[in-house]
């Protein structure tokens, strides 16, 4: 990691010791539970990932909360009629469609992994509704190892906010980051920038006056 990157990355740390954003108590790590069978944990992070797309946290959370309620297991699901499923996990977004989505992936679970959630990157994306930032999101959390960078709309804003890098898409941030991050921050770097967002870098209205970086912001000197 370059000097400037690392000492800039090391002031948002500083800003985040203090802050408790909503990814710290209900992000997606959350959902993994030592206390159960590790298939059936690992199956928690796969559903909270595919639900926590275009959902805050804090709809995603009480979501889990309620599937969980209900015995958030392959077979609980495919036994649930498809509107009660989207009644239950309601409001996060397209719910309808999520629901469909989420029996399809129980369906192949079931019939081509023995109940058992991929472990590797190849065959996570090969589901439906899983794309690069969640097979990298999934991966880390229920291995605790850096497979990728996740990368969602707040990595990819504060990223190109602070000149890290130029780029258009989510997925182009990610092979850049992996290019100047060090690769035992792959993990961290996401809640660490998602709290960030959440509380000063915001997507509107960003509270410029509370960040130690706004004199190298972008955004900041428009």
């Amino acid at each position: 990691m370059g000097q400037h990157i690392k000492l800039e990355y090391e002031q948002i740390k500083k800003m985040r010791k203090d802050t408790v954003s909503p990814v710290d108590t209900m992000g997606c790590h959350l959902f993994k539970d030592n206390s159960i069978d590790k298939s059936i944990s690992n199956f928690h992070v796969l559903v909270g990932a595919l639900l926590s797309s275009q959902t805050k946290d804090v709809i995603l959370y009480p979501a889990m909360q309620r599937l969980r309620e209900k015995g958030l297991t392959i077979d609980n699901i495919l036994q649930m009629d498809q509107s009660d499923l989207a009644g239950t996990i309601k409001p996060v977004g397209f719910y309808n469609k999520k629901a469909e989505t989420l029996q399809r992936i129980c369906v192949i679970l079931r019939d081509q992994y023995n109940y058992l959630p991929p472990t590797s990157y190849n065959n996570l994306i090969k589901l439906p509704g899983i794309g690069p930032k969640m097979g990298y999101l999934i991966l880390n959390i229920v291995n605790g190892e850096p497979h990728g960078i996740c990368v969602d709309t707040h990595v990819h804003r504060i990223a190109n906010r602070l000149g890290w890098v130029d780029t258009k898409t989510p997925e182009k941030t990610r092979k850049e980051l992996e290019k100047i991050v060090d690769k035992s921050c792959w993990i961290e770097i996401n809640p660490l920038l998602v709290g960030f967002g959440q509380s000063i870098c915001k997507a509107r209205k960003p509270s410029c006056d509370q960040c130690l970086l706004k004199e190298s912001c972008t955004f900041y000197n428009i």
